[in-house]
């Protein structure tokens, strides 16, 4: 049985994350409209609310404009006669049969400029896990384990579900705080996207490097390249690598909690994805004009190719040039250009593409799979995915005429990592796998 006041909270901690100038509001599981009401005193604006439980719809109609009784699970958000500045989940999306559908549906009711206001419960929180570590999952009649709640969130899913609705994360906060995160509060615009059909997901981890992050997405724009989505993976940067990522509004980002690593990282961005084709990138390389494109060129070369990865300055295997020759930006694009001159459809078939800059069909996803999260931080998850891709029968080509600089190690380096001791571990995890 429900508390009391279950359908009559404030929730005041919200109030700041509502847009002053939001004028029309939709809020979905409204209770009785006490939040609303709360809202209306600040700003003005008019507000629906959609609630199922019958006695809270009664008191929301004395608190908000106009309150619809219904399920939020079937109901129509066509019937809607007008686009919303602001739809709020407060607490909702967790009892939900499907939250994605539910949310994409009332998407299309936001205005283009609109955002999207989330409060949900966190399952990873401490005292959730002391349970599970005894065994226990004792659901109560409010709270995070609140007995009607279906769904279940942490910081990383949540997030993960605003990318896979093209939704930008803006604002994100662990309530009451960082050290008792009972719940995350979360605002969140529809990305604006530079190409409207894209023809790859580009996937970029970070860890900390704000700077390499910066120049990296940068040099991505600032050249010629495929129609592409973005998706960065941040894991849990101390930087200002997460104010950064929010306040750009041209690609998408998930947060994780923690790092976890290469292979996680990128599986998430991968369990996104729906164009013909994905890159894999580190976040401290410089992308050559043109360079995605080539190398999407020459993955559709040939039905078998499954993996193509370009030629850098730093990385292991017959990638590499040694010694180059520039020095800045400017001379870099000068020397890709000479590779791709001298390099016109040149080749090399190889076992082994090292995922720095490597694009991939994204077929292999059905017939491959995700990478290897045995794996762990980084190394030898490529080497591994390549053995995988060749045994399901496709090439795996270098392109030697596309060129993309490599800083090299420096996520290990500036977080001080030990490289060798993940080196180690991946290794021998590597050759139980394949009995070498």
């Amino acid at each position: 049985m429900k508390p009391p006041d279950y359908y009559k909270c404030a929730r005041h901690e919200l109030i700041d994350f509502v847009p002053g100038a939001a004028n029309r509001i939709l809020d979905c599981g409204c209770g009785s409209g006490i939040f609303g009401k709360t809202i209306k005193q600040r700003q003005k604006c008019a507000l629906v609310g959609i609630e199922l439980n019958r006695h809270a719809s009664g008191l929301a109609r004395n608190n908000i404009d106009y309150t619809i009784k219904a399920d939020l699970n079937t109901f129509d958000f066509t019937t809607l006669k007008t686009d919303f500045d602001l739809i709020i989940f407060s607490d909702i999306l967790e009892h939900l049969i499907n939250p994605h559908i539910t949310l994409k549906k009332a998407l299309t009711k936001l205005t283009p400029n609109g955002s999207v206001l989330i409060s949900i419960p966190n399952i990873a929180h401490p005292s959730i896990l002391k349970q599970l570590k005894a065994g226990l999952f004792r659901y109560t009649a409010a709270g995070i384990l609140d007995n009607t709640h279906l769904r279940f969130f942490t910081k990383t899913t949540i997030t993960q579900l605003l990318a896979a609705l093209d939704l930008k994360i803006k604002k994100l906060r662990p309530y009451p705080s960082k050290e008792n995160p009972i719940q995350y509060h979360i605002l969140a615009q529809p990305v604006k996207e530079l190409h409207g059909q894209p023809k790859t997901t580009i996937i970029i981890p970070t860890f900390n490097c704000m700077a390499y992050t910066k120049q990296t997405i940068s040099s991505l724009y600032a050249t010629e390249q495929l129609p592409f989505k973005l998706i960065v993976i941040d894991n849990n940067s101390t930087d200002e690598t997460v104010t950064w990522l929010r306040s750009m509004d041209n690609f998408l980002h998930i947060e994780n909690e923690q790092n976890l690593g290469f292979s996680i990282s990128n599986n998430l961005g991968l369990e996104l994805v729906k164009t013909p084709s994905f890159i894999l990138a580190n976040n401290d390389i410089v992308f050559t004009p043109h360079a995605t494109s080539r190398l999407f060129n020459r993955l559709y070369s040939d039905q078998q190719i499954g993996i193509v990865g370009p030629l850098t300055n730093y990385a292991s295997g017959p990638q590499v040039i040694k010694n180059v020759p520039y020095n800045n930006t400017e001379s870099l694009y000068t020397f890709s250009e000479q590779i791709r001159s001298s390099n016109i459809d040149k080749t090399m078939p190889f076992h082994r593409i090292v995922f720095f800059c490597t694009i991939f069909k994204s077929e292999l996803l059905q017939k491959v799979g995700l990478l290897d999260e045995n794996f762990i931080v980084g190394n030898f998850e490529d080497d591994d995915y390549c053995r995988r891709a060749i045994s399901a029968g496709y090439k795996l080509l270098i392109d030697k005429s596309v060129f993309v600089h490599h800083y090299g190690s420096q996520t290990w380096k500036e977080n001080n990592l030990d490289y060798k001791l993940y080196m180690e571990h991946n290794k021998t995890i590597f050759t139980k796998k394949y009995g070498l």
